[in-house]
């Protein structure tokens, strides 16, 4: 029986490679979410519409992107492309520290810290910190990296 991790995986690769590089740091992508979204918010590429981001149901649901400029749902959305910048990032949870791993949150529009060594893809890497559970934006190295389980 095929492992649904990576399934879903193969098929978001797929979607990825269609974003391309001549749209420079931001993705113009539909915010299939239902709900509206604001600089900061971490959706996922939805892999049932064509170039759309919906909200993660799992934590380190991959890929993910930060929302640059907010919109209603419906509309489109400008998301910020991996490897391209530092975004202030919505991060909920414990604290985090400068390299800590960052992973879209199943509590959304949150990224997270890495909490354990499972399957999971990556927002980035923390560069800077908070200090407590409130949720807070945090400077983040937009990285994407998938692990399998």
């Amino acid at each position: 029986m095929p492992n649904p991790l990576i399934e879903r995986a193969k098929r978001q690769t797929v979607s990825t490679a269609q974003l391309t590089a001549r749209e420079g740091a931001t993705i113009r992508l539909l915010n299939n979410t239902g709900s509206a979204l604001f600089s900061g918010d971490v959706v996922v590429l939805d892999d049932t519409l064509d170039r759309a981001v919906r909200f993660a149901t799992a934590a380190g649901e991959f890929p993910a992107f930060v929302v640059a400029t907010g919109s209603p749902a419906g509309d489109y959305v400008l998301c910020l492309r991996a490897d391209t910048s530092i975004a202030l990032v919505s991060c909920e949870g414990p604290a985090i520290s400068p390299g800590d791993t960052i992973i879209a949150s199943d509590s959304n529009p949150y990224g997270k810290v890495l909490e354990a060594e499972i399957g999971y893809g990556t927002l980035g890497i923390a560069a800077g910190s908070k200090l407590d559970a409130v949720v807070t934006k945090v400077p983040v190295f937009l990285q994407w990296a998938f692990s399998l389980p």
